[in-house]
């Protein structure tokens, strides 16, 4: 399930596990980019049945994902949610 496109995190499959990995220097930010990452990732997993959980975690040992949304009502407006249509 690799993505060339995803620059703010890596998924990794094994089996029924899916494991993404946010890498995102330098803190992880979650701004559209990420954000709109993780909407693309969902809408793709909407279709796959084989995929039973998917564990989140950070390359970062201190830092899990910064949150940095100076205009939230922007992010909200620019990000389209193929999920939730």
């Amino acid at each position: 399930m690799a993505d060339e496109n995803c620059t703010t995190f890596k998924a990794m499959q094994d089996e029924g596990v899916l494991t993404v990995t946010f890498d995102y220097p330098l803190v992880n930010i979650q701004g559209i980019p990420m954000l709109d990452h993780l909407n693309r990732l969902a809408a793709i997993l909407e279709g796959i049945s084989n995929i039973k959980v998917v564990v989140f975690q950070s390359a970062h040992p201190k830092i899990f994902v910064a949150h940095a949304a100076p205009n939230s009502s922007k992010i909200c407006l620019e990000l389209q949610y193929p999920v939730m249509r």
